[in-house]
């Protein structure tokens, strides 16, 4: 996890980890724990679930260093498996219409703006 988080930190694009990972998130006591957060800390990371994800425990979350622009989060119940799923929504930046001319003819692109 750690040489993914750097690799992740070094590459300077928005990235979201996403999954089970079998850490108990609530218990900030335990020293795995602990441990886990100091490490996102060092990499400018964040978890971003705070509810319970399988009975009472935090076990899954989404990781990620683009924290500001998620409006909101949350955890979806499921009955289709013993755990709940974990959810975001990502702020998007307005779209900008550009033009520009290729070979053949005029195109119009659609890209986010930057």
């Amino acid at each position: 996890m750690k040489s993914i988080l750097y690799s992740l930190k070094n590459s300077n694009i928005p990235f979201y980890l996403c999954g089970d990972f079998n850490i108990h998130f609530e218990n900030q006591t335990d020293t795995i724990v602990k441990s886990f957060y100091k490490m996102l800390e060092r990499n400018n990371v964040t978890a971003e679930i705070c509810e319970p994800t399988r009975e009472d425990a935090i076990l899954d979350n989404i990781i990620t260093n683009d924290s500001e622009n998620i409006s909101e989060k949350g955890v979806i119940h499921s009955y289709l498996s013993d755990h709940n799923a974990c959810f975001i929504v990502k702020n998007c930046k307005k779209l900008k219409k550009i033009a520009y001319l290729d070979k053949k003819d005029a195109m119009i692109a659609w890209i986010l703006k930057i």
